[in-house]
């Protein structure tokens, strides 16, 4: 009898040693995947701020500095600067809360930078150990999906969205974007009984509810999730060989729920830059960028901030008539060898779904400047991870063993990029040196040397952007910036004038230098750029800048005039009432203090400004 017992224990003792090497092999990849993005990435936890968007989202913004609850409110609300994206600001509004330091008196700020790029960085990691479970669960062998995950943790054009900290919105989005679709899958896998390489089992419904809210925070995340359903299809198919009528219900509920965040994103950002390309245009933009992707992921040895490669720079060199064969003929040769070569097919059709909203055909500011931009790539580059396992997983060992040296290069390859990073001088820096008729770089690097007081530098960048594009008014603000530094206020004064022939937005740039100046200590002076603001344009803003730069040089009689004639202008401008309220309070009005306060409270119920001062009063908004 014990004899008969013999073999099945010595089947089930090897079984268990075949468990326990294969957990301890998947936590020796996973911890080399930890290891190798983070020894990549880790110099720039030490990085600055950059000065591009940083600043006004979390450095500057006194919003996070700190977070409160009407703030959350204001973000779940109302679009942030042009883009409807909560969760990505509530996380940062976390982040702020562990980063906050005492306030700088020089630099006027309050947060930690270090923390803000250790948490990019870590999340990056988080999200590279998902693409590795991702490429287990559909069928690719341990060590090739690490290969693969470790192509899209450390390729060179991850840079810019790890390392720049305001870029953690694709980091977020793809990160719940990935989960939602590993659930996705899990949850048609079960329902299919299949019995294939892929061991995630589970209840099905709740599978796809976890699901369907990791897709909702994705596009939440960034609205840029709305192409989640098309990413997830050639998934499925590799996945289940077909597409099932489970996955098109499923992925019908979530085509439904793009529709609300869409129409917001729209609302949030018209953008109506493409309008005036045809749409058959449209797609030879688009091919022309996937083109161009495809070469940086292939030979990515010079990455840029700025591209400069809008519809107008492909069109005048002549790449918009022929770049598109290129994906069109990669597209249709793994077509035609889709049998063989179905992940292949699959990795380049969500390469291309993850960057639909990008392409052109559909209008975005930054296209007014590009098309393209790496941090777009960062879902994308599923896709190629899932490429990259495939062709690991396909070829011999000892040839997928050479896999380590280009795995290698990539990794140098991104950590020499991150240098760039440094500061904002070196990233604008980098643009000139290989694009010195970039016109945005041109102003971008003015504007820097401008906070750091050099100013005649500053004036030659800025005209130079002028030249290359007269149309901007961010770069007559830099030139006029740079102009007053010098001591030249008169044409500093100009440069706005002109700023505003060329570019009617720019009406608004000198009431923010004045309230620059307000904010330095230099009232007198901020007077002369808030007088400009209110004869270059009658809007309440300019009267509120000009009412706060009045009573800082305590002619209260003048703020008065002024901000009443704001709000003459704009009754519902917040801003507006409370300023006027407080100047009326200071010449000994109360009773008009807690009018204009009581009707800021209207305009903004939730914010604590106006309730305290009536309170401070001795006045209730209900009364």
């Amino acid at each position: 009898m014990s004899n008969s017992l013999e073999p099945s224990l010595s089947v089930a003792a090897e079984l268990e040693t075949f468990r326990r090497r294969g957990r301890f092999g998947n936590a020796l990849r996973r911890a080399l995947l930890v290891l190798v993005v983070f020894l990549t990435f880790c110099q720039a936890c030490r990085y600055d701020f950059f000065n591009l968007d940083d600043y006004v989202f979390l450095a500057r913004n006194p919003l996070m500095n700190p977070p409160t609850w009407h703030s959350l409110k204001l973000w779940w609300t109302k679009p942030n600067h042009q883009m409807y994206d909560p969760v990505t600001v509530t996380v940062q509004a976390g982040v702020a809360l562990l980063a906050h330091v005492p306030l700088d008196p020089e630099t006027g700020e309050s947060l930690n930078p270090w923390v803000f790029h250790t948490v990019n960085i870590l999340l990056h990691i988080g999200v590279t150990l998902l693409v590795y479970q991702l490429l287990l669960h559909l069928g690719i062998r341990p060590w090739p999906a690490c290969a693969g995950a470790l192509v899209f943790g450390v390729h060179p054009v991850q840079v810019e969205p790890v390392v720049w900290i305001t870029a953690i919105k694709d980091l977020l989005c793809t990160a719940f974007g990935l989960l939602a679709i590993w659930r996705l899958l899990v949850s048609l896998d079960s329902a299919s009984d299949s019995h294939g390489p892929n061991r995630d089992r589970g209840s099905v419904p709740w599978n796809y509810l976890l699901a369907t809210c990791c897709f909702a925070l994705a596009m939440l995340s960034k609205p840029m999730a709305v192409v989640l359903p098309l990413v997830a299809l050639p998934l499925i198919w590799i996945q289940c060989r077909r597409l099932p009528r489970r996955a098109w219900l499923s992925l019908g509920i979530w085509a439904v729920l793009t529709v609300p965040i869409s129409i917001i994103a729209k609302y949030a950002q018209p953008a109506p830059y493409t309008l005036g390309i045809p749409i058959w245009r449209r797609f030879l933009v688009a091919g022309d960028a996937v083109s161009f992707y495809l070469f940086k992921i292939a030979w990515p040895r010079t990455l840029l901030l700025y591209y400069g490669r809008n519809p107008a720079y492909i069109s005048a060199h002549g790449f918009i008539w022929w770049t598109w064969v290129v994906p069109a003929a990669l597209i249709a040769v793994l077509w035609f060898h889709r049998r063989r070569c179905a992940p292949a097919l699959a990795g380049i059709l969500v390469f291309v779904a993850a960057l639909l909203p990008v392409l052109g055909f559909v209008g975005f500011n930054f296209q007014y400047f590009s098309t393209v931009a790496d941090r777009y790539l960062y879902l994308s580059m599923f896709g190629i991870a899932l490429i990259a396992a495939w062709a690991v997983d396909r070829l011999p060992r000892p040839y997928a063993a050479l896999s380590v040296l280009p795995l290698l290069l990539l990794a140098g390859r991104s950590a020499m990029q991150v240098r760039y990073w440094e500061d904002s001088l070196k990233v604008f820096g980098h643009v000139l040196d290989n694009d010195p008729d970039s016109a945005v770089a041109n102003s971008e690097y003015a504007m820097e040397l401008v906070r750091r007081n050099d100013y005649p530098d500053a004036v030659g960048y800025a005209r130079r952007s002028i030249q290359l594009d007269p149309y901007r008014g961010e770069a007559y603000d830099t030139l006029a910036r740079a102009l007053d530094g010098s001591g030249r206020t008169d044409e500093a004064l100009a440069a706005y004038r002109d700023g505003l022939r060329f570019d009617p937005h720019a009406r608004l740039l000198p009431s923010a230098y004045a309230l620059d100046l307000l904010h330095d200590g230099n009232p007198q002076h901020a007077l002369v750029f808030a007088r400009l603001a209110v004869q270059l344009v009658e809007q309440a803003g300019s009267y509120v800048s000009l009412g706060a730069v009045l009573a800082n040089t305590d002619d209260w009689q003048g703020a008065r005039e002024a901000l009443e004639r704001g709000v003459s202008l704009d009754p519902n401008n917040y801003n507006a009432q409370c300023d006027l309220a407080g100047v009326l309070s200071h010449l000994g009005d109360r009773t008009g203090a807690i009018a204009h306060y009581r009707a800021a409270a209207v305009i903004d119920p939730d914010s604590p400004f106006a309730r305290e001062a009536l309170e401070r009063l001795g006045a209730m908004p209900q009364e």
